[in-house]
């Protein structure tokens, strides 16, 4: 009877121990399928986040495929949209949801710390098209450079003053 209770507690045992080495496969095989899923629909993720953070964003991510990647309204009129300097990415996601920009701030705020595009959001005056997805839209807002530009010559000046002012007017002119 002792030997019996032996067997069937190594019974036991052997399939506890194949049972969790099941489950740390299917873990680890889950985790490297979403992560390639996410990574191919929406580009790498940025270096800076922790495998949890990874796993999570990416399978919210995938979740809500349609509202980062389909625009608003494919025939909408530009909207004028300004972000101050300081701004956080909360707030800019929640006021680009409420001028109809987006159809969700919460995923596009998961969208931008997946790409680490939350730290390189640019203050400054935009002309946004709610034709454009949320994802276009958060690359959009990596750039506030004004598409158009005053420059100002003043009377009297040389040329070479002239080719001097070129690289801080916001012109993409060479000053040769």
């Amino acid at each position: 009877m002792g030997k019996r209770r032996k067997s069937t507690g190594a019974i036991f045992s052997l399939a506890f121990i194949t049972i969790l080495c099941l489950g740390i496969c299917l873990a680890l095989f889950t985790f490297l399928e979403v992560n390639r899923r996410t990574e191919a629909a929406f580009g790498p993720p940025s270096p800076g986040l922790d495998p949890l953070q990874q796993l999570r964003l990416s399978a919210q991510l995938l979740l809500q495929v349609d509202l980062i990647s389909e625009p608003v309204d494919k025939f909408g009129d530009p909207v004028p949209f300004e972000i101050p300097l300081g701004e956080s990415p909360p707030l800019i996601a929640s006021r680009l949801e409420a001028v109809g920009l987006i159809p969700d701030a919460q995923t596009f705020i998961i969208y931008l710390k997946y790409t680490g595009l939350d730290t390189t959001l640019q203050a400054g005056e935009y002309t946004l098209s709610p034709a454009a997805s949320p994802r276009e839209l958060a690359h959009i807002l990596q750039d506030a450079t004004p598409s158009e530009v005053t420059l100002s010559v003043l009377p009297g000046w040389r040329l070479e003053q002239i080719a001097a002012t070129l690289p801080t007017s916001g012109l993409e002119i060479s000053p040769e």
